[in-house]
């Protein structure tokens, strides 16, 4: 899709050699306005634009200054030069002709395909920016949350939220054995300051309370 200032320049975009006669170019200029007229009907306003612009580039910016044109149009004393070949009158008159008439009905249906073209073209460009924002925001979203780093490693990550979660557990367990050897002292120590010794002899070993452990197992029979 081309603005109509792109389609304008594709159309002066084309060679011009003064070396052509003048009635060449003027079979190319109804050949062109042919194509345009075409176009048109066919609905592709881009190409009759571009076809039509060139035709009026053509008629009024190039054989105006072609060398044909400039010798039968020339004065000798104030009067027309009736001594130049009268096919190149002929040329001359009809290339006139082509100016008077034909160029400025081009150069109206110029400027009305020039508007149609303009308001298709920011209606093209306003739907183009809205789907660059809107892939622009869909890839950045899979980015965020749907792609990892190069570098990630699914197995090392496992095994790193294991140790972790071991870690956890780990911690926890501690804490409950040192509460539970917190309320096993403090059972000791209550014990120990109501149960009296029956004998402070030291070669009879059973006169004294075992100290039991709840976390350690209960032995049948004392040890020397």
């Amino acid at each position: 899709m081309l603005s109509s200032l792109q389609l304008a320049q594709e159309a002066r975009d084309y060679k011009f050699n003064t070396a052509i006669p003048l009635r060449i170019y003027l079979k190319t200029c109804i050949g062109i306005l042919d194509k345009a007229q075409l176009s048109f009907q066919n609905g592709d306003n881009s190409r009759a634009f571009m076809y039509y612009y060139r035709y009026v580039d053509l008629c009024t910016n190039k054989l105006s200054k072609h060398p044909e044109f400039l010798i039968s149009g020339k004065y000798v004393n104030g009067q027309l030069n009736t001594m130049c070949d009268p096919d190149l009158m002929l040329y001359r008159q009809e290339y006139l002709q082509l100016i008077k008439l034909e160029v400025p009905a081009v150069l109206k249906i110029i400027e009305d395909l020039k508007q149609k073209i303009d308001d298709e073209w920011e209606r093209h460009q306003v739907s183009l920016a809205k789907n660059i924002a809107k892939n622009r925001l869909q890839a950045q979203s899979a980015h965020d949350y749907k792609t990892l780093p190069s570098n990630f490693h699914e197995h090392t990550f496992q095994q790193s939220l294991n140790f972790f979660q071991g870690t956890k557990l780990n911690s926890r367990e501690m804490k409950d054995n040192n509460s539970n050897s917190t309320t096993a002292n403090n059972t000791i120590n209550k014990s120990d300051s109501v149960q009296k010794p029956t004998s402070t002899d030291s070669n009879n070993p059973t006169s004294n309370s075992l100290l039991l452990y709840p976390e350690l197992p209960q032995l049948t029979f004392p040890t020397s």
